[in-house]
């Protein structure tokens, strides 16, 4: 699904507290969309890439559910709002503006030690109940600030970084605190 104009048209989703929105295409990776709004659903899975001009608003799903991007998710601005749904960020991202996750439910970045998540503005994720890490999270010489004192941090793969200096592009760096629960998980194994 495409715009006809590049980020001159807008697509709100709302499938009430009982249907699940499901996107198995590309939204706006030939032509861009200003905006996507998840206004509300049972949770919502996005398969393919996703590309907007202006930004991703998250409005509401149902506590507890996920609002899931499979592909890479590329937009200036990226927006959650203070309710209990999860977010997970599986197929990479490149978002231009800081974000600052204020949902309450998990936040997932990343499935795969190759996925690339660079928030060019820095991040701040201390409101979800739970963040997970497994791939890169990189940021232009901007801060990162995972958690706090209730948000358990899991790093789920053999390799997860943090890096302020997107791949040596912005060599100061940024100081990047994190004041959660450190937990690592591997895969058990079974004799």
């Amino acid at each position: 699904m495409d715009g006809t104009l590049a980020n001159t048209q807008s697509l709100s989703l709302n499938a009430g507290t009982g249907g699940a929105i499901a996107a198995s295409s590309t939204i706006g990776t030939g032509t861009s969309l200003a905006t996507l709004t998840v206004t509300n659903s049972n949770g919502a899975t996005f398969s393919g890439a996703v590309t907007t001009g202006t930004s991703v608003v998250l409005t509401d799903t149902t506590d507890a559910t996920a609002i899931t991007f499979n592909g890479a998710l590329t937009t200036p601005t990226l927006t959650t709002a203070a309710q209990g749904y999860n977010l997970v960020l599986n197929g990479g991202a490149t978002i231009t503006n800081a974000v600052s996750f204020a949902h309450t439910g998990t936040l997932t970045l990343g499935n795969d030690a190759a996925d690339v998540l660079l928030f060019d503005g820095g991040l701040t994720a201390t409101d979800p109940s739970g963040v997970t890490l497994n791939g890169t999270v990189r940021t232009s010489g901007d801060a990162v600030s995972l958690g706090d004192g209730n948000t358990a941090l899991t790093l789920a793969g053999t390799t997860s970084i943090i890096d302020t200096t997107n791949n040596g592009g912005t060599a100061a760096g940024r100081a990047s605190p994190w004041a959660g629960r450190w937990m690592a998980r591997w895969p058990t194994r079974r004799a």
